[in-house]
């Protein structure tokens, strides 16, 4: 066991030797880190937002924490809060059944029911207030995917929640889909018409990357669940779309923000939301059952995290780009899987020596005592003041990269095992 740790500690520094001259993890390294990670997500992060969030006299959940946890009673209250709270709890328990966790599930589907459709048009609301009035009441298509995704997963344990899924796909299908040049509209009006509805998320652009990839998460998932013919097709053009469209081959990054027929509106990229858009395409190929597709975005996977280990700085974390040097909580979740997922392909210990440098950043410098995880570091790893939850802040990136990681390091230890274990 003490050689066990000592090769695992190694990992989680920053290596001066090659990865070639380091032995590929033993079943039993495997084991035990899937296990570090499923606990981080059962005893420290799902736990902080069962505590802290459910707002009792709403019967729904408070819109901000600061950064002392302190919830704001009155604070505006997001979709995307709410969301990632259904989509966390359902993945969970989807996984590790629990009545704590169908409880909340249950609690946090009533609540984008009640609260957040627009009964009239249909869809979603981006925010409301504390009371339950619309806060912002156009159609951000990002918050349509978001909730479209927790529908979806929460659909796994409790088949109702299907419906709810579907209507929103048809509706995104119907409004959102722009059918001459490809992907989904960034902002629509409340009835869905298009016109000068706000954008929530200020990129100033016609469509971005962000927007597509939800949907793309969003409808594997509900592929998964329903497997429709025409969702299957939207899904691939998607895939397709990612792939040749967004993708700059040139500088190996995604481009972020774009107008109507996806000309760049700048050379702007983040490294999070690459490893995020690599690891998902390869999930999609899979959902799609496509032999060829699913070996052409594992290359393509594997050379997007090739470029992500170039981002990791000196402390294991990934920086945003080059001029925002820091370190988000969700984008070192997302290299996490991304890093994982590389090896779990390729086998190449660079990936995995990768992975363990960032959790170990993670582990040094944002999981915070008290639950779930500090927003952020600056270049120099210090804890950046910022809100515990707010309305962008969930659970979503940090539960999913736990339940990967622990998914991908199980199945690697399953292959590990000799015949007659």
């Amino acid at each position: 066991m003490k050689r066990l740790l000592l090769g695992l500690a190694i990992l989680t520094t920053p290596a001066l030797v090659s990865a070639q001259t380091i032995p590929a993890p033993s079943t039993e390294a495997l084991l035990q880190m899937s296990n570090e990670f499923q606990q981080e997500l059962t005893s420290h992060i799902l736990p902080f937002w069962q505590k802290n969030l459910p707002n009792p006299t709403n019967n729904g959940f408070y819109g901000t924490l600061d950064d002392k946890g302190t919830a704001t009673p009155n604070a505006i209250r997001s979709l995307t809060l709410t969301s990632e709270i259904l989509w966390a709890f359902s993945a969970a328990d989807a996984e590790i059944s629990s009545a704590d966790y169908k409880k909340l599930t249950d609690y946090a589907f009533a609540d984008l029911e009640k609260n957040f459709l627009d009964t009239k048009h249909g869809g979603v609301y981006w925010s409301i207030d504390s009371s339950g009035k619309p806060a912002q009441n156009h159609k951000q298509i990002y918050a349509q995917g978001l909730a479209l995704l927790a529908f979806g997963e929460y659909a796994r344990t409790h088949k109702p929640a299907l419906e709810q899924a579907k209507a929103l796909y048809q509706l995104l299908e119907k409004h959102a889909h722009d059918k001459t040049q490809g992907g989904y509209v960034q902002t629509l009006n409340q009835d869905w018409s298009q016109g000068k509805a706000p954008d929530s998320l200020n990129t100033g652009a016609e469509k971005t990357l962000h927007t597509q990839l939800v949907v793309l998460q969003a409808y594997s998932r509900l592929l998964a669940l329903w497997p429709d013919t025409e969702l299957k097709k939207n899904h691939r053009a998607l895939i397709d779309l990612l792939q040749n469209k967004l993708f700059d081959r040139k500088s190996g990054h995604f481009g972020l923000n774009f107008d109507g027929d996806w000309k760049p509106k700048n050379d702007a990229y983040n490294n999070g939301l690459d490893q995020e858009t690599a690891w998902s395409l390869v999930v999609a190929a899979k959902v799609q059952d496509d032999d060829e597709l699913i070996q052409q975005t594992e290359q393509f996977a594997l050379k997007v995290a090739t470029n992500g280990l170039m981002a990791l700085d000196g402390t294991g974390g990934i920086v945003n780009n080059p001029k925002d040097t820091n370190k988000d909580w969700w984008a070192q979740g997302e290299a996490l899987v991304s890093f994982l997922g590389a090896y779990q392909i390729s086998g190449d210990m660079q990936f995995f020596m990768g992975a363990m440098r960032n959790w170990g950043f993670i582990k040094a410098h944002l999981v915070h005592p008290q639950g779930d995880w500090y927003w952020g570091t600056d270049a120099a790893g210090k804890q950046r003041i910022e809100p515990r939850a707010n309305l962008i802040k969930g659970p979503l990136h940090n539960s999913r990269a736990m339940l990967e990681a622990t998914y991908r390091l199980q199945l690697l230890g399953a292959l590990n095992k000799p015949a007659h274990q």
